[in-house]
C-alpha cells in the first residue's frame, strides 16, 4: 500500500470519526493527500544522493539565472531560490559557431538563450543543434 493511499484512508476515516459525512468531498480528500505525497517524496529526496548530480533539467529564468532541478530538491526549504540560481550562458545572434560549441562542451550546456544585440531573446540553441560541431 503507497503513502498516497495511506494518507486518503487516513483522511476518510477522521472525516467519519468526525461525522461530517460526506463534507469534505472526496476530491478534496484526494487533493490533500496528494499534496501530503508531494510533501514527503520532498523530504525524502532532500539530503539523499537519489537525485544524483546532473544539471540536465534546469528551471530557467531569463536574464536572471537558472537553477538545477535536482539542487531545488535538495536544498532545505528555507532557502531562498536566489541563493541556489547560477548565470545562464547567453549565445549571441552573431557569435561563432565553434566559439558557441567551445562554450557548451566547457559548460556541459544542454540548451542556451540566443540573445540580439539589444539582448532580446530571439530563440533557444541546444546540444542537439551542435553537436557535429562539437565532434570537429
Amino acid at each position: 500500500m503507497t503513502s498516497f493511499t495511506r494518507i486518503v484512508i487516513v483522511l476518510a476515516i477522521l472525516r467519519q470519526a468526525l461525522g461530517l459525512g460526506q463534507s469534505p468531498p472526496n476530491q478534496l480528500l484526494v487533493g490533500i493527500a496528494l499534496l501530503m505525497t508531494n510533501g514527503l517524496t520532498y523530504n525524502n529526496l532532500r539530503g539523499s544522493e537519489a537525485l544524483g548530480n546532473t544539471g540536465f533539467n534546469w528551471l530557467g529564468f531569463y536574464r536572471i539565472g537558472g537553477v538545477p532541478i535536482s539542487g531545488l530538491l535538495r536544498a532545505p526549504r528555507s532557502t531562498a531560490l536566489s541563493d541556489l540560481m547560477e548565470p545562464i550562458n547567453e549565445i549571441a545572434v552573431d557569435q561563432d559557431q565553434e566559439e558557441v560549441a567551445y562554450i557548451f562542451e566547457k559548460y556541459h550546456l544542454i540548451s542556451a538563450p540566443v540573445v540580439d544585440a539589444a539582448g532580446r531573446l530571439v530563440g533557444q540553441i541546444t546540444v542537439d543543434d551542435i553537436v557535429n560541431i562539437i565532434q570537429e
